[in-house]
């Protein structure tokens, strides 16, 4: 997992082609000013979730993890907070992977915590289960979802 400042993304580009896009897509767009309500896909590699609401403690009681997509979540305002485990330590599987979702759920319990502040971003790939949104605050994010191996 990677913590950093919206503005280091660039940084960051030779783990996947794909976050350049979204670099790009955040430059051109400015990410507080983006007006979108419904997932949206760039390219065929690249898609964004917007999110805003409450997070909520009880979503620690789950994970998620993916096979074939990278997860960048995006505060923009307030601080996300994500819990983790390695994936290959995740063993009570609570939701079988969904191939068309690409995701499965694990009720294990969390080993960290990472807040991710306003105007920050998290890297998190395909070894790491995850669930956001698990603080007691209000919250509005973008998860762009970059493809793990663009070939």
């Amino acid at each position: 997992m990677i913590l950093d400042h919206i503005k280091n993304l660039y940084r960051y580009y030779e783990i996947n082609p794909g976050l350049k896009i979204v670099n790009d897509f955040i430059k051109n767009n400015h990410l507080d000013k983006i007006n979108i309500t419904e997932k949206i896909r760039i390219t065929d590699d690249v898609l964004i979730i917007p999110i805003s609401g409450m997070q909520s403690d009880s979503a620690k009681k789950l994970l998620e993890a993916h096979r074939e997509w990278i997860d960048i979540h995006c505060s923009v305002y307030g601080c996300d907070s994500i819990v983790f485990k390695n994936k290959s330590e995740c063993i009570l599987l609570e939701t079988a992977y969904n191939d068309a979702d690409d995701y499965m759920l694990f009720k294990d319990e969390y080993e960290g915590e990472l807040k991710v502040p306003q105007n920050y971003f998290c890297i998190i790939t395909p070894e790491m289960a995850h669930m956001a949104m698990c603080g007691n605050t209000e919250i509005t994010k973008f998860v762009f979802k970059v493809r793990y191996l663009i070939d």
